[in-house]
């Protein structure tokens, strides 16, 4: 979906507009990527995940463990995992530049089967599609970038 940037100005910015001016065109578009939602083994008492389940991923910030953590939001807003770090540990921090580079980008997180342990020292984690929403350019990025660090 394309929008015109123009709609988003203010009355009290129209006389600062000509017809010469020049209206960028902004595009969101979205993507989606199979991955997993990290932790479960910690936060299965709160959680109890359910195919088809739609929760949201916001940056955390303030995490010490991690800090481009992106936490993953269930029910009242409690944190019920993680997304994970990936490969060389920059797959989550991709996501939280994404995230941070314009308050309207979106991570949506689809729940696509039972919590499992693949062996991998890594713990419980749940198999998921994320769903990116954002500005072409940056949802461009994000799609190039992850397919690296995944």
């Amino acid at each position: 979906m394309c929008s015109n940037s123009f709609s988003q100005t203010s009355e009290n910015n129209m006389e600062d507009l000509s017809y010469d001016t020049p209206i960028p065109i902004i595009c969101e578009v979205e993507m989606e990527m199979k991955s997993f939602v990290m932790g479960f083994h910690e936060y299965r008492v709160i959680w109890t995940p359910k195919e088809n389940d739609v929760l949201h991923a916001h940056m955390e910030p303030g995490n010490k463990k991690e800090s481009y953590a992106v936490a993953v939001h269930g029910e009242k807003n409690a944190i019920v995992g993680h997304l994970m770090k990936g490969k060389s540990g920059r797959f989550a921090k991709t996501i939280f530049y994404f995230l941070q580079a314009n308050e309207h980008h979106e991570c949506t997180v689809r729940v696509t089967g039972k919590a499992v342990n693949q062996g991998d020292t890594k713990g419980m984690k749940v198999p998921c599609i994320l769903m990116f929403k954002g500005q072409r350019e940056y949802v461009d990025v994000l799609n190039k970038e992850l397919k690296k660090y995944s």
